[in-house]
């Protein structure tokens, strides 16, 4: 079972990052993105943690740059800042490779509003990306 993330900061704590995986080699991915990864591990690569001999498959993730207190949307707006530019060699990726972008957001009050653009969404769609939301409310 994967745990919940950590909580880095009081107060507003979110991020957002482009993830690609796959069976495929990461150097593969690479060449064909254009770009290295922020974070990234091969599919042969042995994992730091647990008891595995190898990941079995490979990552890509580029994060957004912005402190982790910056709002949800704004996150979300750099991400898509960073990838654009490679979207050629990212749309042309296959279908063996699946493609998300991941927001994770802390939240103190549980009525906080939670705004992702219209643009944002768009910019998202034309690069393939599906979302993966991960929202957690610690107040009352």
């Amino acid at each position: 079972m994967i745990g919940r993330p950590a909580r880095v900061l009081s107060g507003p704590d979110h991020y957002a990052y482009v993830t690609v995986t796959g069976e495929g080699a990461l150097a593969t991915l690479v060449a064909a993105i254009g770009v290295p990864p922020d974070e990234g591990w091969d599919r042969d690569a042995k994992p730091s943690r647990g008891n595995r001999e190898r990941y079995g498959f490979s990552r890509w993730s580029l994060f957004s740059g912005l402190p982790r207190g910056a709002p949800v949307d704004a996150h979300l707006t750099a991400v898509l800042d960073r990838l654009e530019p490679f979207a050629d060699g990212f749309c042309s990726l296959g279908p063996e490779w699946r493609r998300h972008v991941s927001v994770t957001g802390f939240f103190e009050d549980p009525s906080e509003l939670i705004a992702i653009s219209v643009l944002n969404h768009g910019r998202a769609a034309t690069l393939g990306l599906g979302y993966d939301f991960d929202f957690y409310f610690e107040g009352g």
